[in-house]
């Protein structure tokens, strides 16, 4: 790649591949695609039996794949002859034409899909001669097109954009062989963000079934992966206590004014604040929960922090190791939701933290189960971070290779 200064009055891209040179063509997409919306389908030809023809509806399309389940999966079961122009290839671009992720839902067919219907309200985009898709795909799954359909699309009621707006999309066009070598370079890119996605899937999806095995759900039923110690022996049985047996737990004031935080029930971190003066103030190692809420997800703190009202910290982990006792109450967080109280809004009292009944194997193997699952939490977060890098990068990248 070279980097060149802009010349004034040309429209051509600040980072270029070797080899390409003159300016670009500004045109709306409908002179390099050919686009066909989906169709109306009576409600009698729908149906959840899979013998018939895939029918590929707006809830099946999300970002950047195409997604299945028996719960959303329509079939045709009418007479097709006349809806060939309406099956999908392999290399198509899809796109879901309404709901509140309108212009984000957009995904490349894949062979798995080949010959499914298109149904209303999404729309199917092909490339003329003179495009490659991969490179329109690059376009249409950008913040610039996401921009462009926040600003069109339709919004009273359900949003949702026409056929017309996606046509109108401009952008900018070398030659096909500048967009073939473009999206090349950019679908490798893709590729090494699907494969770190995938791996960080794996991985959280290996520490719940690690997790499954070492706390069990039911009363009285032992963990199915033990640790041993350092002779290769088993360790002790496991005790079974309550929560407020082995920790305290602490609640916060309703005075704290200083959150900017709006109808949130929060924790403050005071870790880098100079003001250590509070009467609120706690110190130490914390597994942080909001008393209200829809999931009640713990957190695990180490350092000053204040607490708001009906947020709550249990802390002093004397008879327990603070992160063992962190992994198995989020695992178990469940008993959370089953005790909140409300309607709306569910909320936790301090009665529901001190009940709680919690399994405690002996110390030495607390510590093993902590230190062997911050191990794969650890390996999550410095994917988490190529993620994020990669990402970065490929936004450089598109600032600089478009126009």
């Amino acid at each position: 790649m070279t980097t060149q200064k802009k010349q004034k009055g040309k429209l051509v891209p600040k980072l270029r591949f070797k080899g390409f040179d003159g300016e670009w063509e500004m045109k709306p997409i409908e002179s390099y695609i050919e686009l066909v919306s989906g169709f109306a389908f009576k409600g009698e030809d729908i149906s959840e039996d899979s013998s018939g023809v895939p029918l590929l509806r707006g809830i099946n399309i999300t970002e950047g794949r195409i997604r299945h389940s028996v719960d959303i999966d329509r079939y045709f079961v009418g007479d097709t002859k006349k809806l060939e122009k309406l099956r999908v290839k392999e290399g198509d671009l899809v796109l879901g034409m309404d709901g509140s992720k309108v212009g984000k839902n957009v995904a490349i067919v894949s062979k798995i899909d080949e010959g499914a219907l298109l149904i209303q309200r999404v729309a199917r985009i092909r490339a003329k001669e003179n495009a490659a898709l991969p490179f329109i795909y690059q376009h249409i799954n950008s913040i610039r097109f996401h921009c462009y359909v926040d600003v069109v699309n339709t919004s009273s009621g359900i949003p949702h954009i026409s056929s017309k707006q996606i046509n109108e999309f401009t952008i900018g066009f070398p030659t096909l062989p500048e967009q073939q070598k473009i999206s090349s370079f950019l679908s490798s890119v893709d590729e090494k963000l699907t494969q770190l996605k995938r791996k960080k899937e794996l991985l959280a999806q290996y520490k719940k079934g690690v997790m499954q095995q070492l706390f069990p759900s039911g009363d009285g039923q032992v963990p199915k992966l033990r640790f041993k110690d350092e002779n290769g022996k088993e360790f002790p049985k496991w005790e079974e206590k309550r929560l407020g047996e082995v920790t305290s737990i602490n609640t916060g004031s309703s005075n704290r004014q200083d959150s900017g935080l709006d109808g949130e029930f929060t924790f403050f971190d005071r870790s880098q604040d100079i003001r250590t003066s509070s009467i609120f103030l706690f110190d130490g190692e914390a597994i942080i929960v909001a008393g209200e809420g829809q999931e009640f997800i713990p957190k695990y703190f180490i350092g000053k922090f204040d607490l708001h009202q009906r947020t709550y910290a249990i802390m002093n982990f004397e008879k327990t190791i603070g992160k063992y006792l962190f992994y198995f109450i989020h695992f178990n967080r469940n008993y959370f939701y089953s005790q909140a109280v409300g309607t709306t809004v569910k909320s936790l009292r301090l009665p529901m933290f001190e009940k709680m009944i919690i399994k405690i194997p002996c110390l030495p193997e607390q510590q093993k189960i902590a230190t062997f699952l911050s191990s794969i939490d650890l390996k999550i977060t410095a994917i988490t971070a190529q993620i994020s890098q990669t990402q970065s990068f490929k936004k450089g990248l598109l600032q600089q290779m478009f126009v």
